[in-house]
């Protein structure tokens, strides 16, 4: 599902990573909360539903679901971002200095993240 009709994506407002799933039908979409946690929200303006995962448990369970069964679409490329984010945020990379070696390295990780759509 997440292949079709979900998206991988980053904020850096809040520093957290998202992925959801969008489906007209609600029902598609209930199984997901019990398997991986996350939360299912009516989109009005489209009447459709939309799952959503953010925190780091939760995320971490969907990254070890897809090492079994990998996404075939190019959203494939940011799953594997992932960890290198998490592992940078402990890091404290987003917050350090631009030409610092952990700022160059929030630099590049960013690049690459972006070079990707998800």
């Amino acid at each position: 599902m997440i292949d079709a009709d979900g998206s991988i994506y980053l904020n850096l407002q809040s520093d957290q990573v998202f992925i959801s799933i969008g489906q007209k039908n609600k029902l598609l979409l209930d199984p997901l909360v019990p398997l991986y946690g996350g939360s299912i929200y009516m989109q009005k303006q489209t009447e459709a539903f939309k799952w959503v995962v953010y925190r780091k448990k939760e995320i971490l369970a969907l990254l070890e679901y897809f090492r079994h069964a990998p996404l075939r679409s190019a959203k494939k490329n940011r799953v594997f971002l992932i960890s290198k984010y998490f592992l940078l945020k402990d890091l404290k990379a987003h917050l350090a200095a631009p030409n610092s070696i952990l700022g160059k390295e929030w630099k590049l990780f960013l690049k690459n993240w972006e070079s990707y759509s998800g």
